[in-house]
């Protein structure tokens, strides 16, 4: 993968499940991360600019559905400088984090949101229903290198890899980028069937993945990968 910066995601792409024909919901990122977390991009097209900045999807995110379900969820805002950041700053971007767009939610998105700052807000022990991490614009490889993302992957995620949730199969792990890159999508999981998914997929098929997942109904539209993946 890009010469071999990025060691740590390509042995996970070789030894679990990765999608290689996969569709994004727009451009330019902003639409994604709504398809991702609502099932529809809602108007969210053609623009990154900070909330509402003419993106108001309905309520309910996935996020909420999980809450209403009884479980937690949260979405980790790389780089932030408050709970449920609506206003990018240096390697902060709202672009790359649904959850503030979400205005009906803003009380649970700042309820559920973790210390600012956190290095620790993914204990492998106490993991919560749903965490959709946006790392920061250096972590995510966008502004920074192959190299840098993938050593960002590899602290974050090796503890949950590790955990006994993941080892029992009670938790699954999803690296998904928003747009075309040459950096592989990663299904992680002990029941997942090693291979490639060249069937086409997109991000309201993983939504719908996850919501099935968690035994939750899907918002909008049919199908998902757990067939293909064995998620």
């Amino acid at each position: 993968m890009l010469n071999g910066q990025g060691p740590w995601l390509t042995a996970r792409k070789n030894e679990c499940n990765t999608a290689t024909n996969y569709a994004q919901a727009g451009s330019p990122s902003r639409p994604n991360y709504i398809a991702l977390t609502a099932g529809a991009t809602f108007g969210c097209e053609g623009s990154n600019s900070d909330p509402p900045g003419g993106c108001t999807p309905p309520s309910p995110s996935v996020f909420k559905q999980v809450i209403d379900a009884g479980g937690t969820a949260v979405n980790y805002l790389g780089g932030a400088q408050s709970a449920c950041d609506l206003t990018s700053s240096s390697r902060y971007a709202v672009k790359h984090a649904p959850w503030p767009y979400f205005a009906d939610e803003r009380n649970l998105c700042i309820a559920n949101a973790p210390a600012v700052g956190s290095s620790g807000f993914l204990d492998p022990k106490r993991l919560p229903t749903l965490a959709f991490v946006s790392p920061d614009l250096c972590d995510d490889t966008h502004d920074c290198s192959v190299a840098i993302g993938d050593n960002y992957l590899k602290t974050l995620l090796t503890p949950i890899l590790a955990s006994p949730s993941y080892r029992a199969g009670k938790t699954a792990v999803i690296v998904v980028y928003d747009e075309y890159t040459p950096l592989p999508n990663v299904l992680m999981s002990k029941s997942v069937r090693p291979g490639t998914i060249s069937a086409p997929v997109t991000h309201n098929l993983l939504l719908h993945t996850v919501e099935s997942m968690l035994g939750l109904p899907w918002l909008v539209g049919t199908g998902d990968l757990r067939s293909a993946s064995g998620l």
